[in-house]
């Protein structure tokens, strides 16, 4: 309290940007407290169990391997670079010092980008999805071909994309379609979600699967 009644006296009529300062330093000491607790708690019940960190226990729960876990960290900083450039990119072309969440919806040319028709989205996706192997291709067309997504904007239908799987049927896909490039991003983002859940019921026992443990809306898109 010395130090910060000093640093008022210096700064006179500033005194509101350092007690900002101040109470900011204050909250993150705080959470930085909270969060090294749980991290620890998280350890030790994990060494009581068997584990030697909290990380394996976690990823032991569906049989990942921490090798696995670390090349995908790796690879991410390896290539996170052209995520920065892309940013700054944005930052450039919008005129932004700094770039919010809301600014990554901002088309940069100024209007629409690409109006896709919902057909033209299907075949976006097909083509997208192709270095993932003819198997899972297949049975992406299986969902666009057989009435599992719900596409038409309706009366009181929420907006985004939600996917729920359905252990004993198949998943099902609820979309707004829009007819933007965006919508079909959200089609391919459901159908994963559709996928991966069709093939852990094929894999596994039903009591195991995606479709069984997570019977709630999953992978919600938004607009």
């Amino acid at each position: 309290l010395d130090y910060v009644n000093q640093v008022k006296e210096a700064l006179n009529n500033r005194w509101i940007d350092v007690a900002e300062n101040v109470c900011l330093l204050y909250t993150l000491k705080k959470k930085a407290k909270l969060y090294n607790t749980h991290v620890h708690s998280q350890n030790t019940i994990a060494a009581l169990r068997g584990y030697h960190s909290a990380r394996s226990q976690q990823l032991a729960q569906n049989n990942i391997p921490e090798a696995l876990y670390d090349v995908l960290i790796s690879k991410t900083h390896e290539h996170i670079n052209t995520v920065y450039r892309y940013y700054d990119l944005r930052k450039k072309v919008l005129g932004v010092e700094q770039l919010h969440h809301y600014d990554l919806s901002v088309p940069l040319t100024g209007k629409d980008f690409l109006p896709t028709t919902y057909e033209e989205g299907e075949k976006l996706a097909l083509e997208a999805l192709k270095p993932l192997g003819e198997d899972y291709v297949n049975q992406v067309k299986e969902a666009l071909n057989n009435r599992w997504i719900d596409v038409a904007e309706n009366v009181g239908k929420s907006s985004g994309g939600f996917e729920i799987g359905i252990a004993t049927v198949h998943p099902y896909i609820l979309l707004t379609w829009t007819n933007k490039l965006y919508s079909t991003n959200i089609l391919v983002h459901e159908l994963g979600h559709a996928i991966h859940s069709v093939r852990s019921n094929q894999t596994q026992p039903v009591q195991y699967s995606i479709s069984y443990q997570q019977p709630m809306k999953r992978g919600k898109s938004w607009h």
